[in-house]
């Protein structure tokens, strides 16, 4: 029985901390670096595979301008305003360029994010395009895609009718054309 409510109270705890981790908007490895814990350490604290201590429930609620013990005390409700936190804020602004700290970029971070958002913005799509035409592009602004992932995120950009496609003998980079049928993309 003692054992059953030590294992609660720790998952609780655990709870606790991933409550100010979705508060603060960020991703685990930016929650591990604002807290200056190892990622290792802080996902072990979050599963309840390893106990929040003292000391670091106080270096937890120190970033959130809280005391240890709020933490650690089951009846303290932590405010919703945590986030507001100046270190918080600041680390926010220090990091603003490193998208994997931020749960606000998640989608941003998507591989298909560019080709459904940035890539379709543009012309590339106003004619009917190849997949290999669509990989030169990406590749000579920096965004690496197998032909394979990029025929997936297309194939769904067709789906949810943002894109058409239709066959059309392959393009070879020569300006011929080969006797294969492969599909093509457009708005």
């Amino acid at each position: 029985m003692q054992k059953e409510r030590q294992n609660d109270y720790a998952k609780t705890i655990s709870q606790r901390v991933r409550e100010l981790m979705k508060l603060s908007g960020l991703e685990l490895p930016g929650f591990a670096d604002y807290l200056n814990l190892s990622e290792s350490h802080l996902y072990a604290i979050l599963n309840g595979t390893r106990d929040l201590t003292e000391d670091i429930a106080d270096r937890v609620a120190s970033a959130f301008d809280l005391k240890g013990g709020q933490i650690l005390r089951l009846n303290y409700k932590i405010p919703k305003n945590t986030r507001k936190s100046e270190s918080l804020n600041k680390f926010c602004e220090e990091n603003k360029n490193v998208k994997s700290y931020f749960t606000h970029t998640r989608e941003e971070r998507k591989d298909s994010y560019f080709i459904e958002n940035d890539l379709y913005r543009t012309s590339l799509f106003d004619k009917p395009v190849y997949i290999w035409e669509i990989k030169e592009y990406c590749e000579s602004v920096g965004k690496k895609y197998t032909s394979k992932r990029l025929s997936q995120i297309l194939k769904y950009m067709v789906e949810t009718k943002r894109l058409k496609s239709k066959k059309k003998a392959l393009k070879l980079r020569n300006g011929e054309y080969g006797k294969r049928v492969v599909d093509v993309f457009y708005k």
